[in-house]
């Protein structure tokens, strides 16, 4: 309504597109019965030879940047440990694959505190040299009691609770990223969802959980039918927002705290709108909609056109000039 009400709208975006799996990799052979009666392997192999190659494949496919969030193990009630050589494995094919990977608190069994204090322990026992800057499923209780797992953490990662915002700053140091789709389940108010965040925000972080086929509870949570479902549907239903970027979590945490950040202003003087943002960040994005008028040129910034009469533009600098021209109608 305040579109078709203005001669054009110019607000600034976030400009990030977030693949998310909560659980992977497990680093402990868990579920052992159940795992050899499917799919004839324990569970680190089948994750090394099987999910690994079809997530990497997917990130290639689609363009996405994993941020992957490991699980040194899910369940804490039995002594199964998290194996210690397998770590480095997952790092070097996520270095070359342009992903990322955090920390994950899924869990059953023992609590929150006693996760950390295993996953601290654990890592602390790898010799890795990795920053682990994301955390998945932290709560706001959790983070303001501490704890020496979160020294390096940037980002919290979460479903979005009703106090949440979809971003917003859990203190002056850590970012807060809500999850804002599920892959597995895509309905038509989920679509009508994700057109309304990607309009304002240009922004998604996508869960995928590959959790429920190390611990089927059906043939629906089996790989084969889980991983095409999920799949098919980051395939398909992100394919028209594939003009944002793809991002990791740390590389969307820059871009949200820019946009946290921001103040801006604008005006039109004639056939140019000018445009002043202030920022920590020079590198700021924007949407303009315009009726009928194209942009001919930017100073320090750049643009392309999305769709008719939208335009995404990147500021280089706090001030930026914006010359317009009307689209002749043709008949």
């Amino acid at each position: 309504m305040f579109y078709e009400m203005n001669d054009y709208v110019l607000y600034p975006i976030i400009n990030a597109q977030n693949l998310i799996l909560p659980g992977f990799p497990v680093l402990a052979d868990e579920n052992v019965e159940k795992m050899n009666e499917i799919y004839r392997r324990d569970q680190t192999q089948f994750e090394k030879d099987i999910m690994l190659s079809s997530i990497i494949s997917l990130v290639t496919n689609t363009n996405f940047h994993m941020t992957s969030f490991l699980l040194p193990q899910y369940s804490y009630t039995d002594d199964i440990e998290a194996k210690d050589e397998i770590l480095e494995y997952y790092l070097k094919e996520f270095n070359e694959s342009d992903s990322e990977m955090g920390i994950s608190l899924l869990h059953t069994g023992g609590s929150n505190n006693q996760v950390m204090d295993y996953i601290r322990d654990y890592l602390d026992d790898q010799d890795i040299d990795y920053s682990f800057n994301a955390i998945y499923g932290l709560s706001n209780e959790d983070f303001r009691k501490g704890h020496r797992l979160l020294s390096d953490i940037h980002t919290i990662v979460r479903e979005c609770n009703s106090d949440d915002e979809i971003v917003d700053y859990i203190n002056d140091d850590v970012t807060l990223q809500t999850i804002t789709s599920d892959a597995r389940k895509h309905s038509y108010m989920d679509n009508i969802k994700l057109m309304g965040i990607e309009t304002a925000l240009g922004y998604s972080n996508i869960e995928m959980n590959v959790l429920p086929s190390l611990w089927p509870q059906n043939e629906e949570d089996e790989w084969q039918k889980l991983s095409k479902e999920e799949m098919s549907n980051v395939a398909t239903y992100w394919s028209p927002y594939s003009y944002f970027d793809a991002t990791t979590i740390s590389q969307s945490d820059e871009r949200v705290r820019c946009f946290l950040n921001l103040n801006y202003n604008y005006s039109r003087k004639g056939d140019t709108i000018e445009l002043n943002s202030q920022s920590h960040n020079n590198d700021v994005y924007y949407i303009l909609r315009t009726h009928d008028e194209r942009i001919v040129s930017t100073s320090f910034g750049e643009y392309k056109q999305l769709e008719k009469n939208v335009y995404l533009i990147k500021t280089f600098a706090s001030l930026l000039d914006i010359k317009l021209e009307k689209v002749e109608d043709k008949d």
